[in-house]
């Protein structure tokens, strides 16, 4: 380092800036004062604070105790494309929030699904800036900011993918939503084979109860053959169809064969009736149509006479399902934009996950952030600014000195 020349008597405050004036290695701090421009750290603004949250700003990347160009420009690499990740995903996940809050009308959907997506933005970015600021003695702080970034990162991939379905795949919608209705009509009738009706468990039970007690009992007892007619009949009706009987004069244990049969009756019907409907669906050819012909009610509670989805929330869920449906059968060519979207969101977010924790853990980033290291550095910067004292002391006698003897 280069000492100052100190010909006359200086403040210690007058050493150490001629010092910093004289050294190259203090010619960047030189020219910021003489800008004008404040040293000491200043608290940001309103707006400087919600643009951080927006858009990354590299000097979160990195602390202040030992910068070099490399760590600022590598800062300033990183931070772009966690901006350009999470733009991205910020304008495709747009439309998914929108149709989420489409149900309160147009406008307050539209604010409420930027303000959502604006914050899932500001999110990725905080996390994003926790696992930049990684250190000795943050580690697990920066884990659960890592935890946060990829998981946030899948999220709004797939979020991305749904969104470019609910905009482009209106038709692809409309034909999920039907297969789904039409399905949850073919569910109801297969339920109906499940024969768990509280009154069919009741007929067991009486049944089972009564031939318990026929069992405790001898048949010269007084009861015995009036309860035995009572849980199963005459023995000259062993045989009798008591289907059309009215069910409480039907013996105990006739009672649940009867429902039983009562109960696949109908099933039998309704599985008649829904197979004749769906034989109409594959000759039709309209889906739509069909339901809206086939069941009306279900049509008018979902579809409006456009043949639109009423709810938003089942917009949602249709195009959920129709996305991963596809991307499950590896149906690629229906995805299109979709798939290409969604790819693109995930090859973008997996590069700024990786480029960020890297960027972390690099030995010059985690020495801007070493207070062990700034410790030190004070520790240098005050045995250099002592021995200027020393060095200038001995200066000023010696010339003293030679003022003396002349």
């Amino acid at each position: 380092m280069m000492k100052p020349d100190n010909t006359t008597e200086l403040s210690q405050a007058e050493i150490l800036v001629k010092f910093i004036k004289q050294d190259p290695n203090c010619s960047e701090v030189v020219e910021i004062t003489e800008q004008g421009k404040k040293l000491t750290p200043q608290d940001e603004s309103l707006v400087e604070k919600i643009s951080s949250c927006l858009i990354a700003n590299p000097k979160d990347y990195y602390g202040n105790v030992y910068v070099t160009d490399k760590v600022k420009n590598d800062a300033k690499i990183t931070a772009y494309l966690n901006t350009f990740a999470n733009g991205f995903d910020f304008v495709t996940n747009a439309p998914f929030y929108f149709f989420c809050f489409n149900f309160l009308s147009f406008f307050p959907a539209l604010i409420l699904g930027l303000l959502t997506s604006a914050g899932v933005l500001s999110f990725s970015n905080i996390t994003a800036a926790t696992v930049a600021n990684r250190s000795k003695k943050n580690r697990a702080w920066a884990n659960v900011g890592i935890f946060g970034m990829v998981s946030i990162s899948i999220v709004k991939s797939l979020v991305s993918g749904i969104g470019v379905e609910l905009l482009m795949n209106r038709t692809g919608i409309q034909q999920q939503a039907v297969d789904y209705f039409v399905a949850e009509q073919i569910a109801k009738v297969e339920a109906l084979k499940n024969l768990d009706s509280p009154q069919y468990e009741n007929a067991k039970l009486q049944c089972e109860q009564g031939r318990a007690k026929l069992a405790t009992m001898t048949e010269q007892d007084r009861d015995y053959d009036a309860l035995r007619v009572d849980v199963n009949g005459l023995w000259s009706e062993r045989d009798k169809d008591w289907s059309n009987t009215p069910l409480d004069k039907v013996p105990l244990c006739n009672r649940a064969s009867v429902l039983e049969t009562q109960h696949y009756a109908i099933y039998n019907q309704s599985k008649e009736a829904l197979n004749e409907k769906l034989s109409i669906r594959a000759q039709r050819g309209n889906d739509l149509a069909f339901l809206r012909d086939e069941f009306p009610e279900v049509y008018e509670f979902h579809f409006d006479k456009d043949g639109n989805l009423r709810s938003s929330v089942t917009q949602v869920q249709m195009a959920t399902l129709s996305f991963f449906n596809k991307l499950r059968q590896g149906d690629f060519a229906n995805l299109g934009l979709s798939l290409f979207l969604f790819s693109l969101s995930i090859i973008s977010s997996a590069a700024a996950v990786l480029i960020t924790i890297t960027y972390a853990n690099r030995e010059d980033v985690l020495k801007s952030r070493d207070e062990d290291f700034a410790r030190q550095r004070d520790i240098q910067l005050e045995q250099i600014y002592k021995e200027l004292i020393m060095e200038n002391k001995a200066r000023l006698d010696k010339i003293n000195q030679e003022k003396d003897l002349s």
